[in-house]
């Protein structure tokens, strides 16, 4: 599948100059957002390196992004704009599931109903959520004696 020319420029690029692109309103949040969920799309399946996605609740985030582009508070916030996933380990977020990389957590459909400080401060720094990379159960890691 070939990735489309936004898609395929922001590949690699780095968050801080993902931001820029939006600051200087070369690009919106949206089409940013668009862009990583195209990529998501085209190698997920592949890689599995995502577990769980909330991409209309990204959408809504990133249109809202848009709409408040030209506030001050919004042009201080870091990576404005910039789409990003958690990891799928106690990052707790307000209205959506996490597993924790527990298949029965993740079963049963836990959603969180608050965030962690992590979350938040994501938030604040402009980052636009759109889902969770896997993790191995509970954050274990093999180990031997």
């Amino acid at each position: 599948m070939a990735l489309s020319k936004l898609a395929s420029d922001t590949r690699f690029m780095s968050a801080l100059d993902q931001a820029k692109l939006v600051r200087d309103k070369k690009v919106s949040a949206l089409e940013l957002l668009d862009a990583a969920i195209e990529r998501y799309e085209a190698y997920n399946s592949k890689i599995n390196a995502v577990n769980i996605v909330w991409l209309e609740h990204a959408r809504n985030l990133a249109k809202r992004a848009d709409s408040k582009r030209d506030d001050d508070v919004s042009r201080r916030a870091t990576f404005f704009g910039v789409p990003t996933l958690f990891k799928d380990l106690h990052t707790l977020y307000a209205g959506q599931p996490i597993s924790n990389g527990n298949k029965a957590l993740k079963a049963a459909g836990y959603v969180a109903t608050r965030n962690t400080v992590m979350v938040d401060r994501y938030i604040d720094a402009g980052f636009v959520p759109f889902g969770r990379t896997n993790s191995c159960e509970w954050g274990s890691l093999p180990g031997r004696r």
